[in-house]
């Protein structure tokens, strides 16, 4: 029997499945019923960050594939919600870190994979902007990886995020996805 957790990448094979659907058939729906797995606290958390990175991905999709305008409201309503999912995911790679503060996990413990739902959390524009101190928090944590990523990738992530980042404080709003392709980045899950 096949284990229920990818060993490359640390994430549910279920969970990779759904990212795997996103754009031919997955909804946010699928990413919210994800029943999980059972595995170390470091691990749970980890796992609630890409859920959550699934969740708001959807929302990015379902954005630009709607053709109807949004009402002020519910754009407001919409942001909140997206605030909430940027929230969890901080709130779950903070636990992380905060496993190995209390000892309870070590350097090794610290996945180096929680990149993917840092610059997801990282390209929310509309949060991003209201909430300076959560910017600081994914600059920290990227700051962190960058030191100990040997293939330098971690590290032109970060800097396309704070380039979308700095347009953002221009005025100017820059899809970080987006940006990604015209530079010739893939954005995996690692």
């Amino acid at each position: 029997m096949v284990g229920a957790v990818e060993p490359i990448t640390g994430i549910p094979r279920s969970l990779l499945d759904l990212f795997s659907c996103i754009g031919l058939g997955a909804t946010e729906e699928d990413f919210w019923r994800w029943p999980g797995e059972v595995g170390t606290f470091v691990q749970s958390h980890t796992w609630e960050a890409y859920r959550y990175s699934g969740i708001l991905v959807m929302r990015s999709y379902s954005r630009v594939d709607s053709q109807t305008l949004i009402a002020s409201n519910d754009e407001d309503v919409s942001s909140h919600a997206d605030a909430i999912a940027v929230n969890r995911i901080l709130s779950s790679i903070d636990a992380v870190y905060g496993a190995k503060a209390c000892g309870v996990a070590s350097d090794e413990a610290i996945p180096h994979n929680i990149a993917y739902p840092l610059f997801v959390a990282g390209s929310q524009s509309r949060v991003i902007v209201q909430h300076v101190a959560w910017k600081e928090t994914i600059r920290s944590k990227f700051q962190d990886l960058i030191q100990s990523d040997r293939y330098w990738q971690t590290e032109k992530i970060f800097d396309l995020l704070q380039d979308a980042w700095e347009s953002w404080d221009a005025g100017q709003i820059s899809d970080p996805f987006e940006m990604a392709a015209e530079r010739g980045l893939e954005l995996g899950l690692l």
